[in-house]
């Protein structure tokens, strides 16, 4: 076989590679006749029945290679694979495969941008696209013809929250709502209904029915239906300062990016000149968000720095120019809670943001809206029985 690694035939980017010998490949097909299966092997397929786009996809006769030219087709039926033709691309850049019957989806993400390393050019995953994902349909009926047939670009980006809270709360304040910046505490549940709420300025607000959407405090404002059901954590970030004068870890060039391994590193770049962000996703200590101090430690800033240097080379000794201390509301199976108070049916609990709530607000907020509304019933999925159960 020719020499295949993770960026495809030749190893890639990375110039690396696994040459199979054929006694094994041998064994392999026959193994597999032995066993019925296909005389061909699957490709990144973690679980049955679900395939995954890679750089490489097969049907037992045609190979599909993906490399930043383009896509390559190959003909496999004889010991000596036989290229069939390239179909150019206009999207330069990263691309992986599925394939289904005689069409090939091809997943577009742009270009990679160089990052110097040590005076040389050079790049290190995760590498920075153009923020922009390119989907692109190919017919393969004939893999020495292979023709486009369809294109569908998206572009992407990322939200402030902050400034979109802040255009929520004035949306609402422009619809006639009312703000008031107030501790809050649930009356007495009387007769299976919640009377009222007891403000911080000694007013209580009467209404017909409620809604509790207090991220990490919900746990302590029903101790008796949430409680540990929901589990703030600790989670410290970090912004710290580019080089002068660079403009490649700024958002107009720079995507958000997320890095699963072990520990689950994630950024952000530009933050409205605030710096390059960079934070640990990995669930941290238990937190009260009520008293708990909102200094970073030196472990936290030392794996940033760490992690910074590893994957940003361009970035190594760079100032920190601001930290925080945040704090993330996991439920204990990191979905979502949108239900009524067992015990009071005018009250609804949402909560469970588990660190990704913000980005799913709007879709949130509809179901919510509906569901206290009577439009919709309660989705189970989101229930408190479910905790129940198990």
């Amino acid at each position: 076989m020719p020499l295949v690694g993770p960026y495809g035939i030749g190893g890639g980017v990375l110039g690396i590679g696994i040459s199979v010998p054929p006694s094994a490949a041998r064994d392999a097909v026959a193994g597999a006749r032995a066993a019925g299966e296909p005389e061909f092997s699957g490709t990144n397929v973690q679980e049955d029945g679900v395939d995954e786009p890679d750089l490489v996809k097969t049907n037992g006769r045609t190979l599909f290679v993906a490399s930043p030219r383009g896509i390559s087709a190959f003909d496999v039926r004889s010991p000596r694979a036989r290229p069939l033709a390239t179909l150019q691309l206009d999207d330069a850049g990263s691309h992986e495969l599925l394939l289904h019957g005689t069409r090939l989806i091809v997943l577009g993400q742009g270009a990679p941008i160089p990052i110097p390393i040590d005076g040389r050019l050079g790049i290190r995953a995760p590498y920075p696209y153009a923020a922009k994902a390119v989907l692109t349909e190919v017919d393969v009926r004939d893999p020495a013809k292979m023709r486009v047939v369809r294109t569908l670009e998206l572009d992407g980006g990322y939200l402030t929250a902050r400034l979109a809270c802040a255009a929520v709360l004035e949306g609402f304040l422009a619809e006639g709502g009312e703000y008031r910046q107030l501790s809050a505490s649930p009356a007495p549940i009387r007769n299976g209904r919640l009377g009222g709420i007891a403000l911080s300025d000694g007013t209580t607000l009467a209404a017909d029915v409620y809604v509790f959407a207090c991220g990490p405090w919900l746990g302590k404002l029903f101790p008796d239906v949430i409680g540990n059901l929901i589990q703030p954590t600790r989670q410290e970030v970090f912004f710290f300062g580019t080089p002068a004068g660079d403009t490649r870890f700024t958002e107009d060039v720079f995507p958000v990016w997320i890095d699963r391994r072990e520990r689950i590193f994630y950024g952000v770049p530009g933050n409205q000149w605030r710096g390059f962000k960079i934070a640990d996703d990995t669930r941290g200590p238990a937190f009260d968000p009520t008293s708990g101090e909102r200094s970073v430690s030196a472990e936290g800033l030392r794996a940033a720095r760490d992690y910074l240097e590893f994957r940003f080379p361009a970035l190594k000794g760079s100032p920190l120019v601001e930290a925080r201390v945040c704090q993330y509301e996991n439920s204990k199976d990191q979905n979502f809670i949108v239900d009524r108070h067992p015990n009071a049916p005018n009250l609804w609990l949402v909560g469970g943001g588990s660190g990704h709530g913000y980005k799913h607000g709007p879709a949130l907020g509809e179901l919510v809206a509906a569901n206290v509304l009577g439009e919709k019933p309660p989705e189970p999925f989101f229930s408190l029985a479910r905790f129940r159960k198990g």
